[in-house]
């Protein structure tokens, strides 16, 4: 049973530390917005980078070759500027840069998309290009859709789900500590 309370008094200080994060976010959205940017160009620069890693196993598809090839040289050219510029830049560059990087993931996506209607079947695992197609299109589509707010509007949504999150879990936590402490039986003397 102790260790069923350290548990659930552990979730209620996670809870608060969450709420706390969520709160800081909401109070603090440009350092999180050029967090967001950093987060992309992250994305950006692994992804091109595993590209050119892989690409030799399509020298016999020049479509998928040369596609892979501009998608990793831009990609990486892209990533790099827009962590260089995050870091040297203004919060204004840093909104530049999300739509480059935004740009960037959607002519990858298309790249990616391409490769998959030319490989063999069964020759080449087609899932990861799959997902890495859909992620990329996902964010992209989310960032030309929701120009000026979208870094704004998604840190207002993590901020609110984990804000919801973080009040449910402290209910949980202090509900079922509370019934336990009902339910146990006390110790008896014999």
């Amino acid at each position: 049973m102790a260790r069923d309370k350290r548990m659930y008094f552990m979730w209620i200080v996670l809870s608060v530390i969450l709420i706390a994060v969520a709160l800081v976010m909401l109070l603090k959205r440009d350092m999180f917005n050029e967090i967001l940017t950093g987060t992309l160009s992250v994305f950006v620069l692994l992804s091109s980078l595993v590209s050119l890693f892989t690409i030799r196993r399509y020298q016999e598809i020049r479509i998928a070759f040369a596609g892979t090839l501009v998608k990793g040289i831009s990609g990486l050219i892209i990533g790099v500027l827009a962590l260089v510029l995050l870091f040297t830049g203004s919060p204004k560059s840093a909104h530049i840069m999300l739509k480059v990087l935004a740009a960037q993931t959607a002519l990858a996506s298309i790249i990616l998309f391409i490769e998959l209607f030319t490989l063999e079947k069964g020759k080449y695992p087609k899932r990861p290009i799959l997902l890495e197609a859909f992620v990329s299109i996902v964010i992209a589509v989310l960032i030309f859709l929701l120009p000026a707010e979208t870094a704004s509007l998604l840190i207002t949504l993590i901020s609110a789900v984990a804000i919801t999150v973080g009040i449910a879990g402290i209910i949980i936590g202090i509900v079922y500590l509370r019934s336990k402490e009902v339910t146990e039986p006390a110790p008896s003397d014999e």
